[in-house]
């Protein structure tokens, strides 16, 4: 069964539901329901922010049971497909009765059509791969020890690369677990020692293991050392299988220079442990970042230039191509190449002009004339960049002299990097350029009136 036949069922079952009881399915349902048709046994079945406890023992049981009774069928993980299959059988002849009947034929959105933003679930149709990136993460997260850092600015896909690895890892018999930086409260990074309780504390309860911080933290040892040994004497051999630990948004932790260095430092030694220490060997670590490191970390003590890294590109015309033809859209090469000119290969920026063509049939050209304004599709996007920058005078008087130009610009390197990672900006060498001509349009008439 592809995607493209697994989101059309996921998509009836929602319609089905909402025709019977006025409801719809939600976001977790949804995801449990693609991967169920996609064959996935109930103990692989994984969702961001939810235990696998928690899904085989209350989210499915009560999705199975609302297809259920809205079916009139016993709906099972094993019989799901099945029911499914027999309802757009079903409707198919309706439908076909329907069009003899009528000289207007009925008009069907495409059901499978997903809303850009945030991370892409495993069954997503849209997660475009970049060859030869994903084969050798995949690779090297079964090595014994390994570390795999993903970098990119916002919305470029980090995160559904971190969510397919972590898959993997669970398809190899790990234990996974995602850890979100940005989840954490803001008193979380006064200290070191409550920082690290917390990062402890987080992961043994995504493990669904007994938080021991009280037996297990001694007064009389430094923080790190607290750290290391609740990994290596308690998680690691508890769960008696490797660990691959996801922590994404790592930047959080970089403005807060007295941790980061100890955080840092920390995750370097572990990831040397591996390469002497057998329990070691059982700890897989992935580093999701959006910027470059600016913070000082010495080369022995950084954990961001050993192991692999993985620098996502945006995509290019044939990737744009492909992803159009996923949007059930036969765009032609210049057509490609308009919509590349106005936001380059960002992914995001390209998925909302896709999704909005193909969900509310405007056209491309409509969509390219209005992009750098204020009631355009990316008008949201463009606001929210507006509205860090003007609050950072320092980041807009840089941000300017980028925009008033063709040229590279050299500015202030932690500038430099906060605007990368924010997506505005090409770094090259230590000089900077604009990303692409929406954000060049958007901010010239900002800053210079046109």
């Amino acid at each position: 069964m592809t995607n493209f036949d697994i989101l059309k069922l996921v998509e009836l079952a929602n319609n089905y539901i909402d025709g019977k009881t006025g409801e719809v399915l939600n976001d977790v349902q949804k995801n449990i329901l693609r991967q169920a048709l996609a064959g996935e046994k109930l103990k692989d079945i994984q969702v961001a922010g939810y235990s696998g406890n928690t899904i085989q023992r209350e989210i499915a049981p009560k999705l199975w049971k609302l297809l259920s009774n809205v079916t009139g069928k016993k709906v099972s993980i094993k019989t799901v497909r099945l029911v499914l299959e027999g309802l757009e059988d079903s409707k198919a002849g309706k439908n076909e009765k329907a069009i003899e009947n009528s000289s207007h034929p009925p008009i069907f959105p495409p059901p499978y059509l997903e809303l850009p933003g945030g991370s892409l679930d495993l069954a997503s149709l849209f997660y475009v791969d970049r060859p030869p990136l994903e084969s050798r993460a995949y690779e090297e997260i079964g090595k014994p020890g390994s570390l795999i850092r993903i970098k990119a600015p916002k919305q470029m896909g980090k995160t559904s690369l971190m969510v397919r690895l972590l898959h993997q890892a669970e398809k190899l018999g790990y234990r996974a677990v995602s850890l979100d930086f940005e989840l954490a409260d803001s008193e979380v990074f006064s200290d070191l020692n409550q920082f690290l309780q917390w990062f402890c504390a987080t992961v043994t309860d995504d493990l669904e293991l007994p938080i021991q911080l009280d037996t297990r933290w001694s007064k009389f040892l430094g923080s790190k050392k607290n750290c290391t040994n609740y990994f290596e004497k308690y998680l690691l051999p508890q769960i008696d299988t490797p660990l691959a630990l996801g922590l994404d948004a790592v930047d959080r932790v970089f403005p807060h220079e007295k941790i980061a260095d100890d955080f840092f430092g920390l995750l370097r030694a572990w990831h040397e442990k591996s390469k002497q220490s057998d329990i070691w060997k059982n700890f897989r670590l992935v580093i999701v970042h959006g910027t470059e490191v600016y913070i000082p970390l010495s080369k022995d003590q950084s954990p961001f230039n050993v192991g692999l890294p993985i620098e996502l590109p945006e995509f290019n015309s044939l990737q744009v191509w492909d992803l159009a033809k996923r949007h059930n859209l036969d765009f032609n090469h210049n057509q490609v190449d308009k919509l590349m000119a106005m936001v380059g290969g960002h992914p995001h920026l390209v998925r909302l002009a896709l999704y909005k063509v193909a969900r509310d049939n405007i056209s491309l050209e409509s969509i390219l004339k209005d992009a750098p304004t204020e009631t355009g599709i990316y008008g949201e996007h463009l606001r929210s960049h507006l509205w860090y920058v003007e609050r950072n005078p320092e980041f807009a008087e840089a941000f300017k002299e980028v925009v008033e130009t063709d040229n590279p610009v050299q500015i202030k390197t932690a500038i430099a990097y906060k605007l990368n990672s924010m997506g505005l900006v090409h770094l090259q060498g230590n000089q900077v350029t604009i990303r692409n001509d929406l954000y060049r349009q958007y901010f010239q008439e900002r800053f210079l009136g046109g």
